[in-house]
């Protein structure tokens, strides 16, 4: 009993020093996060981090570890799921990826932050740059897809990409501040997200959109 007492309440501090790590993270970026700051906000003793990680970067990769797992999963069931059309595929693909950033609303602040200031101290390629990575291929493959088959109207695809990825990602690059000025609501509130959703989803049949495409 003492054992299994003892091995939830290590569990248990060591998902608290994770969130602390992610929020902080997120806010500050990796450089400018100390590991004081993550003992002070996760309510442990500094050298108690120590006892679970090696040290800095060894808590963000276990960070980066535990979300991954997850959207590795999510992805390739995205990419297995079978679509009527592109028009389809397009839909699901935007309601994976809002479904995505409100499940991991850490995420999208930590790959902005490694795109802007890469971890000076990280070997090879980040785990977070190649999910982006990969999200992008699965986007770049559904729209010239489309293209193909002649339902989206013809167009540079690479620059098509480079539009969708501005449109869905430059909200999140916003200070907070000015989300709230602009829409009047938190960046991440269900609603604000579901408005979002639905405002690109007729930007995009504007762009991609024969003259004769219907409107969802």
């Amino acid at each position: 009993m003492t054992t299994r007492k003892a091995t939830r309440s290590g569990a248990e501090t060591r998902r608290r020093i994770l969130n602390a790590a992610e929020e902080l993270f997120v806010r500050y970026g990796y450089e400018g996060t100390r590991m004081d700051q993550i003992a002070e906000a996760a309510g442990v003793e500094k050298a108690n981090i120590y006892y679970y990680f090696d040290g800095k970067e060894s808590l963000y990769q276990a960070l980066i570890g535990s979300i991954m797992d997850a959207l590795v999963h999510e992805i390739r069931d995205f990419v297995l799921q079978p679509a009527d059309s592109p028009w389809v595929q397009l839909d699901t693909f935007l309601d994976f990826f809002f479904t995505m950033v409100e499940r991991y609303q850490g995420l999208v602040g930590l790959v902005v932050g490694e795109m802007q200031h890469p971890p000076r101290d990280q070997e090879g390629e980040s785990p977070l740059l190649a999910i982006m990575l990969q999200i992008q291929s699965v986007a770049g493959q559904l729209l010239e897809d489309g293209m193909r088959q002649g339902h989206f109207r013809r167009q540079d695809p690479a620059q098509l990409l480079l539009s969708l990825e501005g449109a869905l990602f430059y909200s999140f690059l916003l200070p907070e501040e000015r989300m709230q000025a602009l829409l009047g609501e938190p960046r991440f509130s269900p609603e604000g997200l579901a408005r979002r959703r639905e405002h690109l989803r007729g930007l995009l049949r504007m762009m991609l959109g024969h003259e004769d495409q219907p409107a969802r």
